[in-house]
């Protein structure tokens, strides 16, 4: 499954829809960590005005927000998130912590489950991995993604060293999941929000993923 901006894409699990920045995924539960993903690129000036908008959304419902930060280090789909924010993740979310040193790195599959068992092998094939001027050690690769299946490429969890190197020259990418109850009114609110012009498939601006299991809302 290939995750391409302004293209419209029919899979097997689901509908996937990317244009002008907005992602609207509507698949199987388990494609999707949250049951909302709403990722903003530094540079997003249209962040602020995004955030209030889902906010609104969830007004007067039972929501869990989970927050961390990534970066975006190339335009070829690499991304890492930094030990420490990973850990803390990991807590909350009953993952496998990592400990790493030096340039070591382990790998976050973008498909995880016993139907991606070849691609996950694959993955455990890698060795190195050249991110600008780190030559990343992979010491191996963790069992569950933290991002909806497909999306980036190339993910890695790395040591903050490493992750402070990588920060030059590189896009911090807001990562904010929701999960919350499955009533009608919620889901509802959910949907009306890619119907927004700031999440409209005609917006411009390119610097934003928001993608959802309630896209198209409940009857």
């Amino acid at each position: 499954m290939k995750f391409t901006k302004g293209k419209v894409i029919a899979a097997v699990l689901g509908i996937m829809v990317i244009t002008g920045g907005v992602s609207v995924y509507k698949s199987l539960t388990d494609d999707n960590p949250y049951r909302l993903l709403y990722i903003s690129e530094e540079g997003n000036k249209n962040e602020k005005s995004q955030n209030e908008l889902i906010n609104e959304a969830f007004k007067d419902s039972n929501v869990k927000k989970t927050e961390f930060d990534m970066l975006k280090v190339d335009d070829k789909g690499t991304v890492v998130i930094n030990e420490t924010e990973y850990n803390k993740l990991a807590k909350d979310k009953n993952l496998k912590e990592v400990d790493l040193s030096g340039d070591e790195a382990m790998i976050i599959p973008r498909y995880d489950g016993i139907a991606n068992m070849s691609y996950l092998k694959e993955q455990k094939e890698v060795k190195e991995y050249k991110v600008k001027n780190v030559d990343l050690k992979i010491k191996g690769v963790l069992n569950k993604k933290i991002l909806t299946t497909g999306l980036f490429k190339n993910q890695f969890v790395v040591s903050d060293k490493t992750y402070e190197k990588l920060s030059k020259d590189s896009k911090i990418l807001e990562v904010s999941g929701y999960d919350y109850d499955s009533n009608k009114n919620t889901q509802n609110n959910v949907a009306k929000l890619f119907k927004k012009e700031l999440f409209s498939i005609s917006n411009t601006n390119r610097l934003y993923y928001l993608i959802g299991v309630d896209a198209y809302g409940k009857e």
